[in-house]
C-alpha cells in the first residue's frame, strides 16, 4: 500500500489530540495500527514528542530525498566491481571500498549477480 497522504497525517493529528489509541486512529483513516505506530514514532516532534501533520510530512520527505537512489550499471562500476573480484574482495568488502574512495556503486544484490554469472 501507498505511504500516508498529508491529509492522513491531519487525521492522525486530530485523533491523537483527541486522545485516541493507536487501533482506533488505524480504523479512523482505513490503515494497519502498525502502520500508525511506526508513523507516530518516526515523526513526532523528539523535543516535546507531539505529533503534529506537518513536521511529519517534512520529516518524510527529508527521509526520503536521503536514501540512495538506484545506481545505473555501467562499463566502469562493472570494472571496478571484477576489479575486486579477482583480487577475492567480498561483495560487502567491494561496497565498502567504494564509499571509502567515493566511488558509484550497485547494491550487493547487484554484485552476486555478477559473482553467480561469472
Amino acid at each position: 500500500m501507498a505511504h500516508l497522504t498529508l491529509e492522513q497525517r491531519y487525521e492522525i493529528e486530530l485523533w491523537q489530540k483527541a486522545g485516541k489509541g493507536v487501533t482506533d486512529i488505524a480504523v479512523a483513516i482505513g490503515r494497519d495500527k502498525s502502520v500508525v505506530c511506526r508513523e507516530l514514532k518516526r515523526n513526532s516532534d523528539l523535543r516535546s514528542g507531539i505529533y503534529r501533520a506537518k513536521l511529519a510530512e517534512r520529516k518524510t520527505l527529508a527521509r526520503h530525498s536521503d536514501k540512495n537512489k538506484a545506481q545505473k550499471f555501467d562499463a566502469d562500476v562493472e570494472a571496478n566491481i571484477l576489479y575486486y573480484l579477482d583480487m577475492d574482495f567480498s561483495p560487502e568488502q567491494i561496497i565498502g571500498k567504494a564509499k571509502i574512495e567515493g566511488k558509484r556503486m550497485v547494491s550487493i544484490e547487484s554484485i552476486y549477480r555478477i559473482c553467480l554469472a561469472g
